[in-house]
């Protein structure tokens, strides 16, 4: 029957933009199901940079910049949380939320803190959620 011929190639059409789709025959002809893929669940990824001893003394100069570079990244969605750890400060960390590699190098590259020699190490490790807050 005609609505039935209809209702397949609507079916057909659906394919590529779900994850399944397929026929179901009906009492009143054909069914099309269709079920759409669960988006990808986010990728997270945690900076962590060392500080010099001295930090709090030399990071004046560099402060407003490098605040300013995390807070456009945060903007953006990027940088999820940052800020400095450590009482007295030793380091900074920052999450970041589907962001490549290479987007955290250039971050890190360009960073006012890391050019004036105020980061002598730092590292990215990918970092698995297993539970949050809603």
């Amino acid at each position: 029957t005609r609505p039935t011929e209809i209702m397949l190639q609507l079916c057909r059409l659906a394919r590529p933009l779900t994850s399944r789709a397929f026929t179901r025959p009906t009492e009143r002809g054909v069914r099309c199901m269709a079920a759409v893929a669960a988006p990808a669940p986010a990728t997270y990824s945690i900076l962590t940079y060392t500080y010099v001893p001295d930090i709090l003394e030399k990071r004046g100069p560099h402060r407003a910049e490098h605040l300013a570079a995390a807070q456009a990244k945060a903007a953006l969605g990027k940088i999820v949380l940052a800020g400095a750890v450590g009482n007295p400060v030793e380091g900074g960390m920052f999450i970041w939320k589907d962001t490549t590699a290479e987007e955290v190098h250039e971050f890190v590259a360009s960073d006012p803190y890391v050019k004036n020699s105020l980061v002598p190490s730092w590292t990215l490790k990918p970092y698995t959620v297993v539970a949050q807050s809603q």
